[in-house]
């Protein structure tokens, strides 16, 4: 049976958090997602549902408009299309809907805020952008030597070099479908809420469990 593929995005995302990470971790790029299809309408990462809340990061399916913010700017990318069995690709679509689905899972925030100066830790049920493709990754047996959560997006031009089929800006690659609406609501007083629920849920993860 013919093999399937995936397809390994790294970004360079034009939000303020991004450009923090990127100065703070002397990276290019910042972000990292996972496509099941050619065409990325199905692309999913670690990542926040909604731009203004960033406390509230989990795994969601990404659309162009997330990246681009609603502007006509570029987003540069370097995609990386990686074969795969038919039974591993069934097994990451079903993990993927699992994970999802689950509430308990967040975005390991403070792994990403201390990584200059701890490289990084494991928390339960966690996983930033660049850790879940990793760990993705690994479950394919993929040559990564550390642990899922050390690795930089960055890390994956060399790792994954002989795979890259495109590198330029993300617009010319992925079409614009449906507007995310939910994705760029407004501060209220719910979204607030969310947040401060949200940082309480994250330092418990990570100090407590």
């Amino acid at each position: 049976m013919d093999n399937k593929h995936i397809y390994i995005m790294i970004s360079k995302t034009q939000t303020y958090f991004a450009h923090c990470i990127r100065y703070f971790g002397g990276i290019q790029y910042n972000h990292s997602s996972i496509g099941l299809d050619a065409e990325l309408k199905e692309l999913y990462a670690f990542s926040r549902p909604q731009h203004r809340a960033i406390f509230l990061g989990r795994l969601v399916r990404e659309t162009l408009d997330r990246y681009t913010l609603k502007k006509e700017r570029p987003i540069p990318v370097v995609v990386f299309k990686l074969p795969i069995k038919p039974e591993e690709y069934t097994e990451l679509r079903e993990m993927i809907q699992s994970i999802s689905c689950d509430p308990e899972y967040l975005y390991n925030l403070f792994s990403v805020l201390t990584y200059p100066f701890t490289k990084g830790f494991a928390t339960y049920k966690s996983f930033n952008c660049t850790e879940f493709v990793a760990h993705i990754l690994k479950k394919l047996n993929y040559p990564l030597s550390e642990p899922a959560y050390r690795y930089k997006p960055d890390d994956f031009l060399e790792i994954l070099a002989p795979y890259v089929i495109f590198e330029g800006d993300l617009r010319e690659y992925m079409c614009c479908e449906d507007t995310d609406e939910q994705y760029f609501e407004h501060n209220n007083l719910r979204m607030a809420f969310r947040n401060f629920f949200g940082i309480i849920r994250i330092i418990g993860r990570t100090y407590f469990t």
